[in-house]
């Protein structure tokens, strides 16, 4: 909010004198902001003066809770779905153009960031109170939503583009009408099974947090329907294949990732869907017998699925895939075929339990890869070259014993472009590297590497080295290595390095 007011108050500060009429000036006009309803028509200026293109993505935000954490992941693929976004550029997706909008956002002080990613993109983003006041407002007042927690009063429910449902405005969607409406965000449980026929140009149903023990058959009539959430265990109806708009499907059932026991199955129609951009379950991919080649083709994002579903079949019809996360918990583990997603830049592999990768033959990474998680694989130590080989690897996080063994020794050429190593409860007890090795690391962050003795001195000698964070339990000797670097660095006149202790025995 102070950003917001400075805007407004530059213009009185520009040419200032030393005339103390100049200064009563300014007092009165400070004055007049916190007086007077001058604050609230502060704030409208700065909705006034955003570009039209930004108008709806600041406005979407009102759908939202009350002190909510947006993950941001989820709101770009509303904002994508709504049809907010226009692309400028063919080297980039709709969903990248939207983080672009979002730092716009951000930039302009009407989007607060709550979290980001350890590379520094918006993880997750929230409204102040009197910014989101001022969203609920406008956005009632030119009826782009209905948030009936809000306590502003809705004249009339017809008509109405988008409604935000939780616990307070149950009572008020009971009674909602009107064939315009396309947009049901569920925040609390309620069963909207009786009045999907009357939605039937609905775009938008998240009911990711409702859980239901059956899909009506007329969801599977909503044609224009792009996006759908919903918390439910069973199998889902080959009718899946009638809604030939959806560009997200989200399953959320009872069971985390850490009881994944792949009981979860999608019908072989998911393979018809050529418009589909993210699909995020917890299951198998049915077989593709039967099915033409690149019918997913539009397929960006992938996830949790079998290791057992990367045949080289299904990777080549899902081509342009860019986020993919596997699950390993069961059978032979073999992903070889990885390398047929030439466009993939993120990939998660994770287990329920420790599984071993016993040789290097076993898997194969494709070079476009940007980010690599690996939790839970045990992979050894001196496999990790095959990782280190990767051109374009920027991140890299190692969580969960992903390493097997005590002593990790790197070789020259490896890691040519990573900026970010993370590495998460390892048993790691001897790291041997030398700067050279990461050549562009930026950040290191070691959480509960309660073994480890000490961060090798070559690492504080990288040149574009900005932070070292030890957390959790660690040895005295890791943390008291990480202070002897700074001081190092300190005294060679190096300020730009912080490091971070936050950790304890």
């Amino acid at each position: 909010m102070v950003e917001v007011v400075g805007g407004y108050l530059l213009p009185f500060f520009t040419n200032i004198s030393n005339n103390p009429a100049s200064w009563r000036e300014i007092a009165q006009n400070v004055n007049s902001v916190t007086k007077g309803g001058q604050f609230e028509n502060i704030l409208s200026l700065s909705y006034t003066h955003l570009p039209h293109y930004l108008r709806p993505c600041f406005l979407y935000m009102g759908m939202f809770p009350e002190d909510c954490e947006v993950r941001v992941s989820k709101l770009i693929k509303l904002w994508v779905a709504e049809g907010f976004l226009r692309r400028l550029s063919r080297s980039k997706t709709l969903e990248e153009e939207a983080e672009v909008f979002l730092e716009d956002l951000v930039k302009r002080n009407l989007v607060l960031v709550t979290k980001r990613k350890c590379d520094g993109r918006i993880k997750s983003c929230s409204l102040h109170d009197l910014m989101r006041d001022l969203c609920i407002r406008k956005a009632h007042e030119e009826k782009f939503l209905v948030n009936f927690s809000s306590g502003l009063s809705v004249k009339g429910r017809k008509n109405q583009r988008r409604v935000s449902v939780t616990r307070s405005g149950l009572p008020y969607f009971q009674k909602i009408y009107g064939l315009t409406l396309h947009t049901i965000l569920c925040f609390h449980g309620i069963s909207v099974a009786n009045k999907l026929e009357g939605f039937r140009l609905l775009r938008v149903l998240d009911a990711g947090n409702v859980y239901v023990h059956s899909l009506p058959d007329q969801l599977f009539d909503l044609f224009y329907l792009a996006y759908l959430a919903v918390y439910y265990p069973g199998r889902i109806s080959t009718a899946i294949s009638k809604l030939r708009n959806l560009e997200t499907l989200s399953l959320r059932t009872k069971n985390d990732w850490r009881n994944f026991r792949l009981h979860f199955y999608l019908p072989q129609e998911i393979w018809r869907m050529p418009r589909l951009r993210h699909l995020v379950f917890y299951g198998r991919l049915p077989n593709p017998e039967g099915i033409t080649a690149s019918s997913l083709e539009n397929l960006q994002t992938l996830s949790i699925v079998s290791h057992t579903m990367c045949s080289e079949r299904i990777l080549r019809m899902i081509p342009n895939l860019r986020k993919l996360e596997i699950d390993c918990s069961d059978g032979e583990i073999f992903l070889n075929n990885l390398v047929h997603l030439r466009q993939l830049e993120d990939l998660k592999l994770r287990s329920s339990f420790r599984v071993v990768f016993y040789h290097k033959d076993i898997f194969t990474f494709p070079r476009t890869l940007r980010k690599l998680t690996l939790s839970r694989v045990l992979l050894p130590w001196k496999e990790m070259t095959v990782v280190g080989s990767l051109p374009n690897l920027r991140v890299l996080k190692l969580t969960h014993w992903a390493c097997k063994g005590s002593t990790w020794e790197t070789s020259d050429g490896e890691f040519p472009k990573l900026e970010i190593l993370v590495i998460e409860r390892s048993y790691l007890k001897d790291w041997i590297t030398e700067s050279s090795h990461f050549p562009m690391l930026k950040s290191l962050v070691l959480h509960e590497c309660s073994e480890l003795a000490e961060i090798p001195e070559d690492i504080g000698e990288i040149p574009t080295l900005e932070l070292i964070e030890v957390k959790g339990k660690a040895r005295t000797s890791l943390v008291e290595s990480a202070q002897r670097i700074l001081e190092k660095q300190q005294e060679w006149g190096n300020d730009a390095l912080q490091v971070r202790c936050m950790a304890h025995r």
